[in-house]
């Protein structure tokens, strides 16, 4: 029988679950017709975006300069169709997407801690869900019209479904970690390095299972294949009129307006990240 932490029943697992999921739906939905008390403009053309979608069908790809991503626009357009077309059922849209993300990251964090007793990854996946269902920014950005609420639950299913199907070979985790990569490449610019992780991962397989490689290979192809099939519409503009999909991120980053220097800007800032944790684990 494998080993337990605290002997926890798996009634007061879930239990615990429910718990966090309903107070992070409390601090996002309560009075949400009325706070906050008025749209900025970003939200305004988010929510009319939205609603031109649900009357023509049609949505301009990547030409809005300050709003270029296309994802949280259909998530919204899909909100109103199934609640209507006012605000509160456009932040109601983004409020579901924000608690979604609060019940990934219990999943999400499991799959990250499989070495862990069955108790421990679940006590560890409740407590980082509940660190996200009471963070105030997250609160905030769930309850206004921001595009990027999509992206960090993209990435906890792209973390989660990697792991899992690293680990059990399973195609269709593999599938899915690629569709979850490409849906958080289209929700916000910041996921462009999202990627560069799979960097460190793969050499971390090729160093400790090199020989298991028919097991993990053919998954990683799929991801990868998986995510040039979903961004070939994005492809073409990149080469062409890159502005388009990057000119927004590259003049916040202050970088040149260009696919290269873009990517070479979010190579830099990958590898400050790991030579900083390198740094602080030398100094431990």
């Amino acid at each position: 029988m494998r080993a337990t932490l605290v002997g926890v029943n798996t009634h007061t697992k879930w239990l615990g679950a429910v718990v966090v999921l309903l107070i992070a739906a409390w601090l996002r939905v309560a009075d949400l017709a009325t706070l906050p008390p008025g749209m900025s403009d970003d939200e305004s053309i988010s929510a009319l975006d939205a609603f031109h979608l649900t009357q023509t069908g049609r949505f301009p790809f990547y030409e809005d300069f300050g709003r270029p991503e296309p994802l949280y626009i259909f998530i919204e357009a899909g909100g109103a169709l199934l609640f209507g077309a006012s605000i509160f059922a456009f932040r109601l849209s983004t409020v579901l997407v924000g608690i979604m993300t609060v019940a990934a990251a219990v999943w999400a964090t499991r799959q990250c801690l499989i070495d862990l007793p069955q108790d421990a990854r679940w006590i560890a996946g409740l407590a980082a869900s509940a660190s996200l269902a009471v963070a105030l920014g997250h609160i905030a950005l769930s309850r206004s019209l921001y595009r990027a609420i999509p992206q960090a639950f993209f990435m906890l299913l792209f973390a989660g479904f990697l792991l899992r199907g690293a680990r059990t070979g399973k195609r269709l985790d593999a599938l899915w970690a690629g569709v979850s990569l490409g849906g958080a490449l289209y929700s916000y610019t910041a996921a462009v390095p999202v990627p560069l992780a799979l960097m460190p991962f793969v050499l971390s397989l090729l160093v400790f299972k090199r020989r298991q490689w028919k097991a993990w290979l053919p998954s990683l192809i799929i991801i990868v294949a998986v995510v040039a099939v979903m961004l070939l519409p994005v492809v073409p503009l990149l080469l062409t009129e890159p502005t388009r999909v990057i000119g927004r991120a590259a003049e916040v980053s202050e970088s040149a307006t260009t696919t290269s220097s873009f990517l070479k800007r979010a190579l830099q800032e990958t590898a400050n990240f790991f030579r900083y944790f390198w740094i602080i684990n030398r100094f431990f």
